[in-house]
């Protein structure tokens, strides 16, 4: 081989390495790049986690606040499915994250912490039966709900305004209960009975009572007597059907 041949014959050994190894740095390359995005991922993944352990109470109690018992009396979560959920991670996790712009630009992600969201929720949904976790009005009437539905009742809750004094819709067999709940730190007066009686003819039930944490004035016993309202301690709605049938209300 002549010595042209033997320099073209280097000359192509030469590019064939400089390829190879513009190659190999290109896969390098990849590799890194999907190296970094996998850590990333996971630090984003972590972060969530983190903020969504702070809520996981109060996810818990969205949760089944956003459900309701269908008239087959099974829970239901669709509502919670496609606003709660949503509400949580565009309003709450989206601005306390520090790669919130990465995690809307990336489906998989998103859909990951949609997950996460979701099992943090059903985890710490609401379920106990002590009073000294529960916050709000609305908490107390879940509080009921679920007593309720423990002792085999079918529970509707009402919508949140224009509920017509009626809080709860607890039905069984031939029993369609409207019901009040009021968590005070003083004695029930005559406003709720007074509520509850109209809201039962307007939710079309056959027993109404009002439920409370206390007690009730004397002008709410008097008026709740004359009206066949039921005064209930949430302790009782264990035995409201007991309650109803040896009443005979």
């Amino acid at each position: 081989m002549g010595k042209i041949g033997i320099s073209f014959l280097l000359f192509f050994v030469f590019i064939v390495v400089v390829v190879l190894i513009s190659i190999k740095n290109e896969e390098n390359e990849e590799r890194n790049q999907i190296v970094k995005q996998v850590i990333k991922n996971r630090e984003i993944i972590s972060e969530s986690k983190e903020i969504i352990k702070k809520y996981a109470k109060n996810l818990g109690r969205e949760r089944f606040a956003n459900s309701s018992t269908d008239p087959y009396g099974i829970r239901r979560y669709e509502k919670w499915e496609k606003k709660g959920i949503v509400y949580f991670f565009n309003k709450v996790l989206l601005p306390e994250h520090s790669a919130s712009e990465d995690i809307e630009q990336d489906s998989s992600i998103k859909s990951e912490i949609m997950t996460l969201i979701d099992e943090a929720a059903i985890a710490n949904e609401f379920k106990n039966k002590t009073l000294k976790e529960i916050e709000s009005g609305e908490e107390y009437e879940i509080f009921c709900e679920k007593i309720l539905e423990e002792s085999g009742w079918k529970v509707t809750r009402t919508p949140k305004t224009g509920d017509h004094g009626v809080d709860l819709v607890a039905a069984k067999d031939n029993f369609r209960v409207c019901l009040q709940c009021k968590k005070y730190t003083k004695p029930v007066g005559n406003s709720a009975v007074q509520e509850i009686t109209a809201g039962k003819t307007h939710y079309q039930g056959t027993h109404s009572g009002v439920v409370t944490n206390n007690s009730f004035t004397k002008k709410a016993i008097e008026l709740a007597e004359s009206n066949n309202v039921m005064l209930l301690h949430h302790d009782e709605l264990d035995n409201l059907e007991k309650i109803l049938t040896e009443a005979n209300l």
